[in-house]
C-alpha cells in the first residue's frame, strides 16, 4: 500500500470507527441507558478527544515508516557515495514511494 491510501485508510478508520460504534451504541442501548445533556455532552467531548489522540498516533506512526526511515537509509548512502566509500546497492521495494529515487542511487 502506498503512502495515500495508508494515510487515508488510518485517518478514515480513527474518523469513523468510534463515531459508528457510537452511534451502534445510542442505536442499542438508547432507550435503556437516558443520559442528560451534560452527560452525553461530555461523552462527545471525550470521543472527539479519543479520536484526535488516536487519529495523531496513527498518523505520527505512518510518517515515520513511511517517510522518515527511507530518508534516513537514502540520505546514510549519498554520505557514503559523497565520502567515496564503497557501499551496497539500496534494496528497496518495487512499489514504494521512493523507489525512483533509490534506484538512481
Amino acid at each position: 500500500m502506498s503512502l495515500r491510501p495508508a494515510l487515508l485508510a488510518s485517518l478514515a478508520g480513527a474518523l469513523f470507527g468510534p463515531a459508528l460504534l457510537w452511534l451502534l451504541f445510542s442505536v442499542l442501548a438508547g432507550s435503556q441507558w437516558p443520559m442528560a445533556a451534560a452527560s452525553q455532552r461530555a461523552a462527545v467531548l471525550l470521543m472527539v478527544a479519543v479520536q484526535a489522540v488516536v487519529v495523531a498516533v496513527v498518523l505520527l506512526r505512518l510518517l515515520t515508516q513511511r517517510l522518515d526511515y527511507p530518508l534516513d537509509r537514502m540520505t546514510a548512502q549519498v554520505a557514503g557515495i559523497a565520502a567515496l566509500r564503497p557501499v551496497p546497492a539500496l534494496d528497496w521495494p518495487l512499489h514504494d514511494d521512493f523507489s525512483p529515487l533509490a534506484r538512481e542511487l
